[in-house]
Parts: C-alpha cells; sequence; structure tokens
C-alpha cells in the first residue's frame, strides 16, 4: 500500500481512564496512561509505517511523544472525531494512507501492526479491528482519497462497518490478538493483571523510569 502515517488520539491526562478512579488514584491512572502510551507509540515506531503522530493530550503528553521521536499535534478541544478528522485531511492530502491506534493497548507489538497495515495492502479497502471487549474500534486502515468519516465512540465499530458498507467500499476484518483488548474499566485491568503479574506496578515503574532520565 502507499505510505502510511499512525494516528494515536489521546485525551487529557486529567480526564484519562476516569472508570477506573475507585481503585486508582489520579497519579496512578496518569501514569498508567502514559506508560501504556510510551507501549503504543514504541510499537508504532518499530513498525513499517512511515511516521507515528499522537493528537493531544496536553504538554506532559506532548514532552513524552517528541522525546520518543514521534509527531504531536494538539488538540483543537471539540472531540476526539473532528481532532481526527481534522488529523486524517491533511495527511490524505499530502498522501498518506492513515491507520488509527488507541493509546490503551498494553499488550501491543509491532508485528501485529505490521500485520493490519500488510492486510491493507491493496488500495482503496479498509481494515477494522474491533474491541474484544466493548464494541469499540481497536484499529482500523483507512485508504486515501475516499472520505472517511470517523465515528470513534460507544459502538464504533459497527458505526464505522455500516459506513463502508453504506458506500461501497471494500472491508476486511482482521483480529491480531495484541489489539483485542483495551484498557477502559475494572474488568479490563482485572485481565491484564491475569495475564501480565503485576500490571500495574510494571506500566508505571516503566514510564517513571523514563520519566527520570
Amino acid at each position: 500500500m502507499s505510505k502510511t502515517a499512525i494516528l494515536i488520539p489521546v485525551k487529557e491526562l486529567s480526564e484519562g481512564k476516569s472508570r477506573l478512579s475507585s481503585i486508582l488514584s489520579v497519579e496512578q491512572r496518569q501514569l498508567l496512561v502514559m506508560g501504556i502510551l510510551k507501549r503504543v507509540i514504541m510499537a508504532s515506531n518499530a513498525s513499517i509505517a512511515s511516521k507515528v503522530i499522537v493528537i493531544g493530550g496536553g504538554d506532559k503528553i506532548k514532552k513524552q511523544t517528541e522525546d520518543m521521536s514521534a509527531i504531536w499535534v494538539n488538540s483543537q478541544g471539540c472531540d476526539l472525531n473532528s481532532d481526527f478528522l481534522k488529523a486524517l485531511t491533511q495527511l490524505e492530502q499530502d498522501g498518506f494512507s492513515v491507520a488509527y491506534l488507541p493509546a490503551d493497548l498494553p499488550e501491543i507489538s509491532k508485528e501485529d501492526i505490521n500485520a493490519i497495515l500488510n492486510f491493507s495492502s491493496e488500495e482503496g479497502i479498509f481494515t477494522f479491528v474491533p474491541s474484544s471487549s466493548d464494541g469499540g474500534t481497536n484499529a482500523m486502515v483507512i485508504p486515501k482519497g475516499l472520505g472517511f468519516k470517523p465515528l470513534l465512540g460507544k459502538d464504533s465499530f459497527n458505526k464505522h462497518i455500516d459506513w463502508v458498507k453504506k458506500s461501497n467500499y471494500q472491508y476486511n476484518i482482521f483480529k491480531p490478538k495484541t489489539l483485542l483488548r483495551d484498557l477502559d474499566t475494572e474488568d479490563d485491568l482485572k485481565y491484564f493483571q491475569e495475564i501480565e503479574p503485576d500490571f500495574i506496578n510494571n506500566v508505571i515503574n516503566e514510564i517513571r523510569l523514563y520519566l527520570a532520565y
């Protein structure tokens, strides 16, 4: 396929992981967001994508992103879909296809990122990865020039599929293991703690060590 940019939207740190507020402090939630984002950027940087762009999140996320040799662009403060669409439109004008990744995929691997990019190697074919837990969209590859409108939010996977069908475009559904589960709820947290012992401390210590340098 043509050159591809990965877009990773990030909420303001003060808003991140609010559904975990009953079990994690504000500081823990913010470090968790930054720690998982670190994993996502590292895997994206190591993939075959041409560039990696983080949208929003505030000054701390800006510094983290740029320190990791990715590109940061400011959120316009409207909503996630508006910010995403603005970045998507500019990248398409610059000749890029775009891949979307959430900032909260703790298991993410460069191999699975490459897999979805290669799965979309034919021009004009969308690829979507569903969330295994909440009906969301955990990754998508968007061919350039087809007028795609992001519908991120509740039940976004079905909304995206419906949009593509109504537009008479071709699409693939792909389910690579490390992209299927994002972290939003206490159930998600339990899942990651089961597969990665001491998950929370691991992620927080990773980002604290990184921030210390």
